[in-house]
């Protein structure tokens, strides 16, 4: 990979170890007067990187290599090494939002409840081993015991109380990270967050209402399921009781308060030539009906 990239561009290659994160070999990098930065891991790599980018010139090119690569997925970048080569020097240079969530740059999603827990909970060696299969089984032992939590958000324009299973806000989110499945589509260049919330209690709600919403992202279908609510926003709070967990960007971010503020237009992107998400809008969708114990007050602007 190194010397397929050398034949192009004079190459510096920053090594990632417990004492030197990603983020850190990313302001050296930039230090170093460098234009582009390339990622070569999981999410967890990308989106460390994508921090130290945000709001600058340097451009992010990603070579996915980890157990889920979802930002690579939402942006079309290959996941094949070679293809991704291909898009980090020759492809579509694209501005892309990204959040600050707890005060850090955020570039795909944050999870309060089901969602956070089962990706937390989920030991390296299971992911090592058993890949995004690991995921699914840790999930399967989570449904049948998982229960309501009492949910308070507010954004600029409302409040709102349910209770809930799981919450995502979310910058960008594949297809497959369904419980951020709630509207049309999710674009990574629209100025907005999307937040989507799911109650469903018990493994047959969970399976019923995880179908839904894997059949709606197939089609490129809004969600329009009893447990699922969704809108999108710019800024968000969200408050849990009892405190749940907490995941940024595939990484435990704890429990508690969480506080997601879009920063649209805000970090630059090597995506391939003819990335079909570039060729799509979507309006300002919501749906608030269904949800256990649902008020929504609206909040005076």
């Amino acid at each position: 990979m190194r010397a397929r990239l050398a034949q192009r561009l004079d190459v510096r290659v920053f090594e990632c170890s417990e004492e030197r994160s990603p983020d850190a070999c990313a302001r050296d990098a930039l230090a170093g007067g460098a234009e582009l930065v390339i990622a070569a891991g999981g999410d967890g790599t990308v989106s460390a990187v994508a921090s130290a980018l945000v709001g600058g010139q340097a451009v992010l090119g990603v070579i996915p290599r980890g157990t889920a690569n979802s930002f690579a997925e939402a942006l079309e970048i290959p996941t094949d090494v070679e293809q991704a080569l291909e898009t980090v020097l020759d492809g579509e240079t694209v501005t892309v939002d990204s959040a600050r969530a707890q005060g850090k740059p955020m570039i795909l999603h944050a999870s309060v409840g089901f969602h956070a827990a089962v990706v937390t909970g989920t030991s390296s060696e299971s992911k090592s081993r058993f890949g995004v299969l690991a995921y699914l089984a840790k999930a399967l032992e989570r449904v049948s015991g998982s229960k309501w939590f009492r949910v308070e958000l507010e954004t600029d324009t409302m409040r709102l109380t349910c209770r809930a299973h799981n919450i995502t806000v979310a910058s960008v989110a594949p297809p497959s990270t369904l419980l951020a499945q709630g509207p049309t589509i999710l674009l990574p260049d629209d100025g907005t967050l999307d937040v989507t919330i799911v109650a469903a209690e018990g493994l047959a709600q969970a399976v019923a209402t995880g179908l839904h919403l894997y059949r709606a992202a197939s089609r490129q279908q809004a969600a329009d399921h009893p447990n699922v609510a969704y809108f999108p926003c710019k800024r968000v709070q969200i408050d849990t009781d009892p405190p749940q967990a907490l995941m940024i960007d595939g990484e435990d971010a704890g429990e508690g308060r969480l506080v997601v503020q879009c920063i649209p237009s805000s970090l630059r992107v090597k995506v391939p030539h003819g990335a079909t998400w570039r060729t799509k809008t979507r309006g300002p969708e919501a749906n608030l009906t269904g949800l256990p114990g649902l008020r929504v007050k609206p909040l005076a602007t």
